[in-house]
C-alpha cells in the first residue's frame, strides 16, 4: 500500500462521509491528488462512494467490512503486536473484550470480533 493510500484511508476511517475537499483538508494533500487516490481506492473496492441526487460531487465512506479490512491490514503482524504482552495480561484483556462484546451495542461489531480473534490466535 502506498503512503498516499495509507494517509487517505487513515483519515477516511475516522469520518463517516467526506468529499474530496474535506479529505484534502484532513490529509493535507491537494484536492487533485485526493481525487486521484480516492478514484483508485474506489476502483479497487477499498472504499465506497455515493452521489447525492442534488449534488455534483461524490461522498466517500468506508463500510464496516472495509474498515475491518483496513484495520487488519494495518495490524497484520499479530505476533509482533502481542509479543511484549504477558500471557496474564493478554488473558485479562481478552476477558474484558468478550464482556464488551456481550453488550447489545457491541454484539455485531466486526472490528471488535476481529480483535478478539487476534487475541485468541495469539494465545494459542
Amino acid at each position: 500500500m502506498t503512503s498516499l493510500n495509507r494517509v487517505f484511508l487513515k483519515a477516511l476511517a475516522n469520518v463517516e462521509l467526506a468529499t474530496v475537499g474535506r479529505m484534502s483538508q484532513l490529509t493535507k494533500l491537494s484536492p487533485k491528488r485526493c481525487a486521484s487516490v480516492s478514484s483508485r481506492l474506489y476502483a479497487s473496492g477499498r472504499i465506497s462512494r455515493t452521489k447525492p441526487i442534488t449534488s455534483s460531487y461524490y461522498l466517500y465512506y468506508m463500510t464496516q467490512e472495509q474498515k475491518t479490512d483496513y484495520y487488519r491490514r494495518e495490524n497484520s503482524d499479530v505476533s509482533t503486536t502481542f509479543a511484549w504482552q504477558s500471557q496474564e495480561l493478554m488473558k485479562s484483556k481478552l476477558k474484558y473484550l468478550r464482556r464488551l462484546q456481550e453488550q447489545p451495542l457491541n454484539s455485531s461489531n466486526l472490528i471488535l470480533q476481529q480483535i478478539i480473534n487476534d487475541y485468541v490466535s495469539a494465545l494459542s
